[in-house]
Parts: structure tokens; C-alpha cells; sequence
């Protein structure tokens, strides 16, 4: 068929075209390039940690197969919007360009992530359950990190690495709103990343960087940025990033490689070339509904995913699932019929810290960094006195750190929260524990020492245990703005508590709060900036809410509600 160039409302670029009517039938081409004069799909995933009845029915899940569900009609009648199901994504819903959902108070105390609906299959293809170790290898902005985080339950480890600087801290801004407590936020390059985490992670998500040719019809500037050029210098990227994954997944852990391009050359010669190199990798299915069309190429074990914008209601999506062979059976906890999750798509309704750190930064760190060795053995045991000294002196600045965090609990919440922490500069972070739970919903203290006996990060069947002290030491040398839950401030012997902390936590699980509704005028003033009339009668910090979803810190003082929501969120 000789080629033909067309008007169209989407200028193309014409190499573009000219391999897309290579690549696709006479009659799928013609709808592919029909579908650039439609408008483009919007979507919004809603937030299991947050949304009771939602995690209730996730967590009721036996099999991996979509089912219908009514289970968040409650919380859905709530919303002022008109909302469609995804169909490929229990938690994913289309709306409609009338609303404008990043504008809701809702966004704000992270009831829902704003995500294009294609890019949902993603996660759900890698399938996370609780207790798993994830990394998310190109996180930012972090629509794949917080779809895992609802997933895990804020139960195993989620490491999300950015490597762009700025991403990453829109990543942390994204995640903290979300309420992940189990969570690493790192910022550097993936071979660092593998020289602290060999073999180490049950499952991999890398949204590659590509050429974007998927969203030439929601994003201009992804066509206005295209090259053919592009395409290759993204290809090389891919190639050393699968690479490096590689080395950082245990024997029958899984990747899932994605890119929004259409190239072959970055998605199936991507894969091809990588399992040519990696004789301990296999290409695995992906059960899916017939509409996401499945490519074969020479080469490939198995077929891969494609979503196209004139076949679904989204943009363009490729998905490749590898899985790494295990040494042997009692190395592979990972079914190695593993699948992705299989699709039904006939589902009916139903403040980012400016600073990252290294461990070795950070003067009060649990863990220190090593000075070089000296040639004298004298040198060596001042060495060793001045590592110890160091570490004593963290552990009693942490000691203390703790105690003024319990007095906050107790005055704010009614009860103090078992927790791992550690004191990084003057944030304070702590690890959650099993109990933790169990805690914030019944109210009841438990004290450390038992919380340090009996429970476990992951569990035991998975994985040796991993507790913050053995993270920061992987983490010797990596840049990172979050080390697990960032619980607060140590400020002139007191404790000023984070956005992310009140974000993590349930209106039912604190004793002082102050409640709006999202359709009051006063949440809005407090998502401007503005201080606000209370009772008298209240006193200190309080958890401002919007219809009993946590929000932000406000502190009462003498009538007037001092708003502490952070300044870079506010709303203008």
C-alpha cells in the first residue's frame, strides 16, 4: 500500500506516519489515525488506604480475577462528579471534562490520584500484595507508586526512585498526600541503586522513558519534542535501565517493563534484545480482554500487551512481564505461573522536604559512615571508639526525639504509636510495624520493646527481616528524601508534626481534630493559608479534616485555628 499523507486537526510528523501505516492493518490504521480527533480519556484511581469500604473489598479478594463491585458507592455519592468505571482497573474511573477533580477538596487529602486510565494497567499487571518488596524504578510523578502503595497496604517495602530532581520531589509531594507509610523515595541512578540492592526486590516496575509517541494526542508537547532521534537515544536508556533492574530482581521475582510509545524498537526489539542477554529471564502471557491487543515477534517466548487509543478509551500503552527463573524451588516464593491479573473487563459500577539526604550527611543518623581505614593500629581503634561514640549518641538523640513525639501522641491522639525511628538532621522518621494498624483503629498504646520482639516488616516466609537500621545501611552513600514515614519536626526540644503524618492517619484515630465539610467555605480558607474562628475551648494541635478525612495540622490557640498547611500546597 503506497503511502499517503493526510490534513488532520493532530499535525503528525510524517516518519511517524509513514511507520505507524507500516506497522498496522489498512483498517487499523485508518481508526488509529482517527483517533486523534477525539478527545482524549480522563481518569482518577481512588485511594484504598483511605477509603474504608474500598480496601474492605480489595483485601476481600481471593482470586486475581476483576469482579463487579458496589463497594464504593457510598464514597462515590459524595463525589460532585460524573464518574465511568475503567474497566481494566477495580479502583480506576473515567470523568468527565465538566469536572475538575484536581479542584475538590478530596484531592487534597488524597482520596484519589488524577491518572490517564491506560496507564492503570500497569500495576495491575504486576499484581503487588502485601508483604512483597517493590521497587518502582522511574517513578515520578508517581501515578505507578501509589497505585502499588494501595496495594501493599502499607505492609512490605516500596522503594520509588526518580532520578531528575525535581521529579522526585513532586514523587514525595504525591506519595505523602496518598498516606504510604512503607515507603523509600530515592533519587539517584539505577546502577547506584543496584550496587545497595542486589537481588533484592520481588517485583519491578519500569516505566521507561520513551519517545511519548502515546500521548501525541493528550500531550502537545510530547509531539512537539519528537524526533526519530529521540527514539534510539531512548532505546539506549531502556536498555541499560532493564539491565540494571535485572540485577536488583531475586530468582522468581517479576518485571514489568512499559513505555507510552508505539516504536517497536523501544518496546518488542527492546524485549527481544534484553532476553538475547538474559538467559535467566522468560517472557510470560498476560491474560486480557481482547480489546488489548497482543503483539508476536520473532524471538519472544510470549505475546506482549499493546493498548491502542482507537481500540480502548486511552492513549497508547505497551507491557511487557518478565519473570527471572529460580535457582531453585525453595528460592522462588513467586508462583512461577505468575500471570499479571487477569482482566475482566465486564465490571460494573461499583510537601516534600527541600533537602534529600545520604545516611552518611546526616550527623545523628542511626547509622555513620565508616572512615577510611588508617595504615596504624592505633588509628584503627580511634577510629572504632569515635564510630561508637557517634552511634550512641544518635541512639540518645533519637531516645529523645521519641519521647517528644509520645507526648504529642498522647496529647493529640490519645495514644502513642509503635514505631521504628530514626532522627535524620532534625526530621524524624519511623518505620511501621504490624501493630501499627491495629493501634490507630482500636487507640490503644503498645509499648516499644513489645513492638521490637514480635513484629516483622515482611514476612518471615518471604524474606530475612528488614528493619530500618539494615535499610539505612543499603542506603549508605544513596540520595533519598524519605526514609518510611515522616512523622515530623525537632524543634527547640518539641516535636512539630508533618503533613505526611497527618495525611497517613484516620479522623477516627484522633482524639483532637476539627472537622469541615467539603463544601464549606472554611476548608477552603484553610487550603489558602488562612487562619481560622474556633471554640476557645480548644486548645493545641488538632487534625483538620474535611468531612472526616484527614487533611493538614492546624494548632488552636486562644479562639483561632493557626493553619500549618504547608505553604508550597496552598491553594491560590
Amino acid at each position: 500500500m503506497p503511502f499517503e499523507q493526510r490534513p488532520q486537526v493532530t499535525e503528525l510528523p510524517t516518519s511517524f506516519e509513514k511507520r505507524m501505516q507500516e506497522q498496522l492493518s489498512p483498517q487499523d490504521y485508518q481508526a488509529f489515525l482517527q483517533s486523534f480527533e477525539t478527545t482524549p480519556a480522563q481518569g482518577l484511581r481512588l485511594n484504598p488506604l483511605k477509603i474504608t469500604e474500598l480496601k474492605n473489598y480489595l483485601e476481600s479478594q481471593k482470586s486475581n480475577e476483576f469482579k463487579p463491585s458496589n463497594s464504593t458507592s457510598s464514597f462515590l455519592a459524595h463525589l460532585p462528579f460524573q464518574l465511568r468505571p475503567v474497566p481494566w482497573c477495580p479502583t480506576g474511573y473515567y470523568y468527565s471534562r465538566q469536572d475538575r477533580p484536581g479542584k475538590h477538596p478530596y484531592h487534597a487529602a488524597g482520596l484519589y490520584y488524577i491518572q490517564e486510565p491506560s496507564a492503570m494497567t500497569v500495576v495491575e499487571v504486576l499484581a503487588p500484595k502485601p508483604g512483597e518488596r517493590i521497587l518502582d524504578l522511574c517513578a515520578a510523578p508517581g501515578g505507578k507508586s501509589t497505585h502499588i502503595a494501595g496495594y501493599l497496604a502499607n505492609q512490605g517495602l516500596l522503594v520509588a526512585n526518580e532520578i531528575n530532581n525535581k521529579r522526585v520531589r513532586i514523587l514525595a509531594e504525591n506519595l505523602e498526600r496518598w498516606g504510604a507509610r512503607n515507603c523509600i523515595i530515592t533519587n539517584e541512578n539505577p546502577e547506584k541503586l543496584t550496587k545497595a540492592f542486589p537481588a533484592f526486590f520481588d517485583k519491578i516496575v519500569i516505566d521507561a522513558p520513551c519517545s511519548g509517541e502515546g500521548m501525541f494526542r493528550k500531550l502537545p508537547e510530547a509531539l512537539e519534542d519528537w524526533t526519530e532521534e529521540k527514539v534510539e537515544q531512548c532505546a539506549i536508556m531502556q536498555k541499560d535501565i532493564l539491565h540494571q533492574a535485572a540485577l536488583m530482581l531475586r530468582p522468581g521475582g517479576i518485571i514489568v517493563y512499559s513505555t507510552c510509545t508505539f516504536s517497536r524498537r523501544e518496546n518488542e526489539e527492546q524485549i527481544e534484545s534484553f532476553l538475547a542477554h538474559h538467559e535467566d529471564f522468560e517472557s510470560k502471557s498476560i491474560s486480557s480482554p481482547a480489546f488489548f491487543l497482543t503483539e508476536k515477534k520473532a524471538g519472544l517466548a510470549s505475546s506482549t500487551l499493546r493498548l491502542w487509543p482507537h481500540e480502548i478509551e486511552g492513549e497508547g500503552h505497551f507491557i511487557a512481564l518478565l519473570q527471572k527463573k529460580a535457582k531453585g524451588e525453595e528460592e522462588c516464593q513467586i508462583d512461577k505461573s505468575h500471570n499479571g491479573k487477569d482482566f475482566d473487563y465486564h465490571r460494573k459500577d461499583s510537601n516534600c522536604q527541600e533537602d534529600s539526604f545520604t545516611i552518611a550527611e546526616s550527623k545523628t543518623a542511626t547509622m555513620v559512615r565508616t572512615k577510611e581505614k588508617k595504615g596504624k593500629k592505633t588509628g584503627k581503634t580511634k577510629e572504632k571508639k569515635e564510630e561508637k561514640e557517634a552511634i550512641k549518641a544518635s541512639e540518645r538523640a533519637t531516645a529523645e526525639a521519641l519521647t517528644f513525639f509520645d507526648e504529642f501522641c498522647i496529647a493529640t491522639l490519645g495514644y502513642t504509636v509503635p514505631v521504628e525511628a530514626t532522627l535524620l538532621g532534625e526530621q524524624l522518621y519511623g518505620w511501621p510495624q504490624e501493630k501499627v494498624e491495629k493501634v490507630l483503629s482500636s487507640k490503644e498504646s503498645i509499648c516499644r520493646e513489645e513492638v521490637h520482639q514480635k513484629d516483622h516488616a515482611l514476612p518471615a516466609h518471604a524474606h530475612d527481616h528488614e528493619d530500618l537500621k539494615s535499610l539505612q545501611k543499603r542506603l549508605e552513600g544513596i540520595k533519598f528524601l524519605r526514609l518510611g514515614w515522616h512523622l515530623g519536626t525537632i524543634k527547640r526540644d518539641r516535636f512539630e508534626p508533618a503533613h505526611a503524618f497527618a495525611l497517613s492517619l484516620t479522623a477516627e484515630g484522633c482524639q483532637k481534630k476539627i472537622n469541615f465539610s467539603s463544601q464549606s467555605e472554611e476548608i477552603y480558607r484553610y487550603l489558602k493559608g488562612e487562619s481560622l474562628l474556633i471554640d476557645a475551648n480548644q486548645q493545641g494541635w488538632h487534625l483538620v479534616t474535611v468531612d472526616n478525612y484527614p487533611l493538614g495540622w492546624g494548632k488552636a490557640v486562644q479562639g483561632q485555628l493557626k493553619n500549618h498547611y504547608p505553604k508550597g500546597l496552598r491553594w491560590l
